[in-house]
């Protein structure tokens, strides 16, 4: 039987010549290019995800460099969706080099993902995002930006847990 991490990069490499196909068939704007470009994309994290929990570091580069470049193309034309899955990348990418020792590289891919977390509030998870960056500022023994970052995630569970109470009271 074939590892794990080679048939998650067969199979991420299957969905990209899946989508390079669609795309030159259907044209980049067809909504079945976008939904491939969204699967191959979610994909790459998850197994990038696995691999990363099971050792493989190299694999999960791999993966997590594709789902990188697809969050990059532009013909993907739902920015809502394109945004949340670059945020998602970037925050994998963050915990891959946590993982790795580099501590200063995950850093700057938690901050990237920040950046985008604050442009753009309503596509990523804030709360995740930001317990992710406290845990690598304390790391790097910035431990006062560590706590703001626990608190501000306490407060976004916070307000999130008063808005669906007060969506379930209207129905």
């Amino acid at each position: 039987f074939p590892t794990r991490r080679s048939s998650d990069l067969a199979a991420s490499a299957s969905l990209e010549q899946v989508l390079t196909a669609r795309c030159n068939f259907f044209g980049k704007e067809h909504t079945i290019v976008q939904q491939t470009a969204d699967d191959t994309c979610v994909c790459c994290n998850a197994w990038g995800v696995q691999c990363l929990a099971q050792g493989q570091f190299t694999s999960a580069l791999q993966l997590f460099k594709k789902a990188e470049g697809l969050t990059h193309r532009e013909d993907m034309l739902d920015v809502h969706r394109r945004v949340e899955l670059r945020a998602t990348t970037l925050t994998n990418l963050s915990m891959y080099f946590r993982a790795r020792g580099k501590l200063n590289a995950a850093v700057q891919f938690a901050e990237k993902a920040m950046r985008i977390e604050r442009r753009h509030k309503d596509t990523c998870d804030p709360a995740r995002m930001r317990l992710n960056y406290a845990v690598l500022l304390s790391a790097t023994s910035r431990h006062e930006d560590a706590i703001e970052q626990i608190e501000a995630a306490i407060a976004v569970v916070r307000d999130q847990d008063r808005e669906a109470r007060w969506e379930s009271s209207w129905k």
